[in-house]
């Protein structure tokens, strides 16, 4: 059993309420002990309550990537404050996840995945890590776009440690609580990396951080 540590917490799948995603609801309720609803719409699921969180899966079968490049668009699957948007039986062959990124998704489960595999991700996301697969990560830090130079920015160690945590998605506290510093600092250091990276969130500097690192890695190889 895959267990979180937190209290309040709810696991909501937006889709068809048929059989699958029903079971899939069970087995994450007996696999993470965290409450799971099934719900048809977007717009029915409440808003979380003072110190709740709330999971929200996606669910992408039968869906055209135009329609989910749309509900992404127009923030109809963006996370609300104290939620977690996750893409759910997502294709494999999708090209939406830097744009679902973007937006303020933060994992994807894949069509066909094991159902395990749903409920091992499911604790990492609301521990604030990305889930995302690897070769899907190295498809969007290999993409080009305008933050895909390799030039070194002239950030300082500090900024640069700060950095690596907002690429493994955690947020202003836990990086405030692992390096022993206020979040008042966390923030003022935050902002210093978008200015000097030119960038205007947090997804941006990860990405930009990756490609770094990538580049880094080849050039070792050479």
């Amino acid at each position: 059993m895959y267990t979180t540590m937190g209290q309040g917490e709810q696991i909501v799948i937006v889709g068809p309420q048929h059989a699958k995603n029903e079971r899939m609801c069970a087995f994450l309720e007996r696999q993470t002990a965290i409450p799971c609803r099934v719900v048809a719409q977007r717009q029915q699921c409440s808003a979380p309550r003072q110190g709740e969180r709330v999971l929200v899966l996606h669910d992408c079968e039968d869906l055209p990537e135009a329609t989910i490049a749309r509900l992404l668009n127009s923030g109809d699957a963006a996370p609300a404050p104290r939620e977690i948007g996750a893409l759910y039986n997502l294709d494999q062959q999708a090209t939406v996840e830097y744009q679902a990124l973007q937006a303020g998704i933060r994992g994807f489960f894949y069509r066909h995945e094991p159902a395990e595999l749903v409920a091992r991700g499911v604790p990492e996301l609301f521990g604030g890590t990305l889930w995302i697969p690897r070769r899907k990560m190295e498809e969007i830090v290999l993409a080009p776009t305008r933050q895909a130079t390799t030039a070194a920015a002239p950030l300082t160690e500090r900024e640069r440690e700060i950095l690596s945590l907002v690429s493994t998605g955690a947020n202003n506290d836990r990086i405030s609580q692992q390096l022993a510093i206020s979040p008042h600092t966390v923030k003022t250091h935050i902002y210093n990396i978008f200015k000097k990276l030119d960038v205007t969130n947090r997804m941006e500097a990860a990405l930009w951080f990756l490609r770094q690192q990538e580049a880094g890695r080849q050039a070792d190889e050479k």
